[in-house]
């Protein structure tokens, strides 16, 4: 009994800025986009209710490469990370999109030799872990469909 409720205690909340799986998911991302922390952050929420950054494009492209390669992330970053979620994603890019989603399509059709979203605010990005390259686009229309 207690393990499930440690299990729940651990649920409750975790889209919160402030709870420990939000603070490993911050501290992953500035591992992978390398920008120092400030305080405060221009944060906002997603469609997901999942705290998110204001991060410039260039270093959101860098992220995505080292993330996607698993090449040039900050000492102390997972390095099983990466392969693990190019496996994951490629064997269920629906998870990632969607049905009959653009990224959905795109990762069926290519595998692990891309890993690419749609977000909101009409960003895209895109890893290409073979060739170590990412790449973040924003449309200045700011809707999903632009993206």
């Amino acid at each position: 009994m207690a393990e499930g409720a440690d299990l729940r205690r651990i649920r409750e909340g975790y889209v919160g800025p402030e709870h420990p799986v939000m603070q490993r998911v911050t501290a992953a991302l500035q591992a992978a986009h390398r920008l120092r922390p400030r305080r405060p952050r221009a944060r906002g929420t997603d469609g997901c209710s999942i705290p998110t950054y204001a991060i410039p494009l260039r270093h959101l492209a860098r992220a995505f490469a080292r993330v996607g390669s698993g090449v040039g992330l900050a000492p102390g970053a997972c390095r099983r990370g990466p392969a693990a979620c190019a496996t994951a994603v490629a064997r269920h890019p629906f998870m990632v999109g969607g049905t009959g989603r653009f990224d959905t399509r795109v990762m069926e059709r290519l595998g692990e030799r891309v890993f690419c979203k749609v977000g909101a605010e009409a960003v895209f990005c895109a890893a290409f872990p073979e060739r170590g390259l990412g790449v973040a686009i924003r449309s200045t229309m700011a809707t999903t469909r632009a993206a």
